[in-house]
């Protein structure tokens, strides 16, 4: 019997990404884990541990989007983009558009992306960054 492998020659469709996002939500020897997981173009799956300190920046971004804009902000929601499913550690929704998600680094930087890309300041009245606490 002969085998045939077929190499893929560019990055997976958004249809293909949806499916290969589906069947990582599905597999269960994935559920549970702590571990953030993300794809790339390729749909080659990536994973980061979770951590403690970690969560607790999240909640407190959370918090704080919350109190000062009012809408939903939720962690960790899956995002389609031309390098894969993205999993910000925060988004933000107002009540009518998905404005903005937020990438807290373990030092506790703030990013802030738009569906335009990275920018270097947030369109807010405030800066996250420098209203959140340190600890």
């Amino acid at each position: 019997m002969t085998a045939t492998i077929q190499l893929r020659r560019g990055p997976l469709t958004a249809d293909e990404q949806l499916g290969a996002w589906e069947a990582l939500c599905n597999d269960k020897t994935l559920a549970g884990i702590a571990y953030k997981i993300e794809t790339d173009a390729w749909g080659a799956m990536r994973m980061g541990p979770t951590q403690t300190r970690h969560a607790r920046m999240v909640g407190r971004i959370m918090r704080l989007l919350h109190a000062k804009l009012g809408g939903e902000a939720m962690p960790e929601l899956a995002i389609m983009t031309s390098d894969g499913i993205k999993v910000p550690d925060v988004c933000w929704c107002s009540d009518t558009f998905l404005a903005h998600d937020w990438l807290v680094a373990e030092d506790g930087a703030v990013e802030v992306h738009t569906q335009d890309g990275a920018r270097d300041d947030s369109t807010f009245s405030f800066n996250p960054a420098l209203e959140l606490p340190a600890y």
